[in-house]
This record gives C-alpha cells, structure tokens and sequence, in this order.
C-alpha cells in the first residue's frame, strides 16, 4: 500500500487500485435463522430437498441437499441470484469496457461435503460456475468440478461445447473438502483441495462468461440416497481497477 505520504499524492484511480486489491462480490455464511438467504434460487425433483442446517456439520451453518432412492428422478439446484465476472482483463481487454473495468482474478471458495459419492449421478452433476442459471454437467460455458465414472472428481471447462477435463487426486467423498477455483488470464482455470493444487486447464479452454455459482445433483443409485452439504461460499475479485 506504500506510505501515508505516497498514497495521499496519488489520483483517484491510483488510490482505487492500490485499495481495491481484494474485493468480495459474493459470501454467505448461511446465518439467516429463517432459512435459505435471499440470493441464492432453488429447485427440487422428487424427493429432493434443501434446507438451512444447524446440526449435522456442529457449529458451523450451512445448506443440505438430502435426496431420495427414485433414480433419475430425485434433483436439487442451488445457484447464486446474482452472476459475476469470470473474464479476467486479459481476455477482455480489446472491449471498449475494458479500460474502465478490470478484473485480473476472480476466486470462488465453498466447503462441502458429499455422502455416499456413488449413488449421485456422473452425467448431470455439477459444482461451478456457468453463464447459464439452470445448468448441469452438460451445459456450455461451464466452469466446474464433476464426478467420473470412478467416483472421484474432475475439473472441468466448457468454453461454447468445447470440452476439457483435468483429473484431481482421488478425494474421499465424505470428507468436509474446501474448494477453491482460480480463475486468471495467467494460469487459467486451477482448482485448490484442502489448499492443495489438485487440477489446472489453460487459459486458451476457459470461456469468457458472466457466471452463477452453484450445485446441481441427481440420484442414479435406486436403492442409496445421499446428501451433499455446503458451507462457507464466497467469490472474491482481484485487481479491479478503475481507470480514467
């Protein structure tokens, strides 16, 4: 940030860049004790449900999506109301917007826990950011982590129908995981686990998008249901800048 003095001689825009370094644009820490917060949408098939729990993760709030046994046909969606930015300025920066708005990185971290990973569905599940607000594992412009046939995760880009797939450690799918996605014009997409780098795709597959966050799942097991948990969610940006 440099001295008192240093930052007192400087411009408007030289003062926003220098302390607008970090700036959250999305978090929720589920502490509406009167259910879901209003910025998050939701939807349920089945026998499906989402709801605030105080109980099952102790002392720590959060969202449970309980499914049922009807293969196919039990589904929960949770997406954020508001979408973000997901293009950082080097991909945008031929636009006349560019100049006035940038964003060098946008971070999104969640907590989650997933019970029973086998009994969810591999081809519609979806954990990300998509420009679309209804999406699955087959929608374009996605940007997520997935489940393989091998009930371990994925990372996965999808820029326009255009596909590519990193695989991560296997991860047990009970375990209370933080997730945290990069997204930068520099190293592309990477996915942290535990505050480890687990998986990275180029920049050149991530698509430039105005994204929602969110979860989609679906049970493809008849006989086991499953629950999938999520904590802590926030989206930060970094480097916005304001420009003369």
């Amino acid at each position: 940030m440099g001295t008192f003095n240093e930052v007192d001689t400087l411009s408007l825009a030289e003062r926003v860049a220098k302390s607008s370094l970090i700036l959250p644009v999305f978090k929720d820490f589920y502490r509406d004790e009167t259910g879901i917060d209003a910025h998050w949408t939701q939807a349920t098939g089945g026998d499906f449900t989402i709801a605030r729990d105080v109980t099952s993760l102790p002392n720590l709030p959060h969202l449970s999506m309980i499914g049922g046994v009807a293969a196919g046909t039990d589904t929960a969606r949770i997406v954020t109301t508001d979408r973000e930015v997901m293009a950082p300025y080097e991909r945008i920066q031929g636009q006349s917007y560019a100049k006035r708005y940038m964003v060098q990185q946008t971070i999104i971290e969640w907590m989650a826990v997933v019970d029973t990973l086998a009994a969810m569905a591999n081809a519609s599940f979806a954990m990300g950011v998509c420009n679309t607000l209804a999406f699955t594992r087959t929608t374009n412009d996605l940007i997520a982590v997935i489940k393989d046939a091998d009930n371990s995760f994925q990372l996965l880009v999808d820029d326009g129908g255009a596909e590519m797939v990193a695989d991560l450690t296997t991860i047990p799918g009970s375990a209370e995981l933080l997730f945290r996605l990069v997204l930068d014009a520099t190293y592309g997409a990477r996915l942290y686990v535990n505050g480890a780098l687990e998986a990275s795709i180029a920049i050149a597959s991530v698509p430039d998008i105005m994204g929602f966050f969110g979860i989609y799942v679906a049970d493809e097991n008849a006989t086991t249901d499953f629950t999938v948990r999520l904590g802590p969610t926030t989206i930060l940006n970094l480097d916005r800048l304001v420009v003369p």
